[in-house]
């Protein structure tokens, strides 16, 4: 992120409270990233500990979705709680007034509790949801299949040494699928902290804009590089497909303006740094459709 952008618009003090933020969402992602693997380890040790009782391998216990649910919800908590601090006197926003409409719809927070409840009561999981469980699911069963066709005969031969060697190759294999739980954790938690700060602010008195900021490193891709800086108007179609996350493992974020803030009304009026002016990279065929 660059600092002295974050300076010159919201100040020294909401600078350093936004950077602070940042690396909350890091310490966020590393958090889950670790119950992730935890859950792959366990699962996988209780599948082959089966395996070396029957000779069988069966993978019918295989589930993510508490995982993701729990994610889901821990993040827009985390990012709704955080909206509402950032920063800390609020001038990043100006006036915090919630408008009528605010009072008259559920907020994101309040969606993704009764989707978590639904899913607690039912199993019905929301959509989106669905699809990355079930590719995460896929993605594991075919790694430890995969493994075990080449390993399970020593499974069935009864020989403890054969099959504790069977047993950290296959455990290895099955390790491959935490590189997919690493992007989902990193994306969805973009995505979320993004949509959440976005239902905040967009019903609060004086937020006009939006100003797109991406991490600034050696992984910035193009994607991100090009909207690096500019600036978006509430409720646009160009905001609503642009929200970040722009692409897997995407860290960009979005930050609220208002014009009753002289810093940000000189930058709103810069038609350099106007979204609609701009033609930036497109993201990735069918992304945030």
């Amino acid at each position: 992120m660059t600092s002295d952008l974050l300076t010159h618009l919201f100040g020294k003090e909401d600078s350093l409270l936004i950077q602070r933020l940042a690396k909350k969402v890091n310490a966020l992602e590393a958090q889950w990233k670790r119950k992730y693997k935890k859950h792959i380890e366990e699962l996988t040790d209780t599948i082959l500990n089966n395996a070396q009782k029957t000779g069988r391998l069966n993978v019918s216990d295989v589930d993510f979705e508490e995982l993701i649910m729990r994610h889901r919800l821990d993040v827009v908590q985390s990012a709704t709680k955080h909206a509402k601090s950032t920063p800390a006197k609020s001038s990043l926003a100006g006036p915090t007034g919630v408008s009528k409409k605010k009072a008259q719809k559920m907020s994101l927070l309040e969606i993704v509790r009764r989707q978590y409840d639904t899913w607690k009561k039912t199993g019905k999981l929301p959509r989106d949801s669905k699809i990355i469980a079930d590719g995460m699911k896929k993605t594991y069963i075919e790694k430890i299949k995969t493994a075990y066709k080449e390993f399970g005969e020593e499974f069935r031969s009864g020989k403890k040494y054969e099959q504790d060697e069977a047993r950290i190759k296959i455990q290895e294999a099955a390790n491959v699928s935490y590189a997919r739980a690493k992007t989902i954790v990193n994306t969805e938690t973009t995505r979320y902290y993004n949509q959440a700060r976005l239902d905040f602010y967009d019903d609060a008195e004086g937020v006009t804009h939006y100003l797109f900021m991406a991490i600034r490193d050696a992984r910035t891709t193009k994607w991100c590089s090009d909207r690096h800086r500019l600036v978006y108007e509430k409720d646009s179609d160009y905001l609503r497909k642009e929200t970040p996350p722009c692409h897997w493992n995407c860290r960009s974020e979005i930050l609220p303006l208002t014009p009753s803030n002289p810093r940000h009304k000189k930058y709103i009026k810069d038609s350099g740094a106007q979204r609609k002016n701009r033609r930036p990279k497109p993201l990735p065929p069918g992304w945030n459709e």
